[in-house]
């Protein structure tokens, strides 16, 4: 009896396995896998290196644009209508800041409008001593026209005299 336990003791141990080795072959294999697949999709790649003779003249592309400049101070409004391009043609006009005087400004966009039907983008500089409700006025009179206007139905068609305005100098 005493024999079959100690069989019976011996097989109830445990058995340990050491695993370290198959860790260590295992990393490095790993590491050998990734170094070699990077070599395996080394391709070719053409790269074009720009010529003085291929250059393209991006000046003759250049469109030229009707550029509209608003300077609004308490007093006055300025507006400069010019060209980006040859020839400049520059124009300058001053208006009160008063309700009279917006109204001659906004009769005087108009007429710049129909002439240029395919400017879209006005510049407004606004001082810092210009009320609120002067803004508003302005903006009102850049952007939309009046109901009782006579207008050409192209400029109709639009919708808005000046649909893109930008506000030149916000500080925030």
């Amino acid at each position: 009896m005493k024999k079959k336990k100690k069989n019976l003791s011996a097989a109830t141990q445990a058995v340990e396995i050491n695993v370290m080795p198959f860790i260590d072959v295992f990393s490095l294999l790993c590491t050998f896998l990734l170094f070699s697949s990077v070599f395996i999709t080394i391709g070719i790649h053409t790269v074009q290196v720009p010529f003085f003779s291929s250059v393209k003249e991006t000046e003759e592309k250049q469109k030229r644009e009707h550029i509209l400049l608003v300077d609004v101070s308490s007093s006055f409004l300025e507006l400069t209508s010019e060209w980006s391009s040859h020839p400049v043609a520059k124009e300058m006009h001053r208006f009160q800041n008063s309700p009279a005087g917006v109204q001659e400004f906004h009769k005087k966009l108009i007429d710049i409008k129909e002439k240029n039907l395919e400017s879209q983008k006005i510049k407004l500089f606004f001082d810092d001593a210009v009320h609120y409700e002067s803004v508003t006025k302005i903006l009102d009179s850049v952007i939309s026209f009046g109901e009782k206007e006579k207008v050409s139905p192209e400029l109709l068609k639009l919708g808005k005299l000046f649909p893109q305005v930008v506000l030149g100098n916000v500080i925030l």
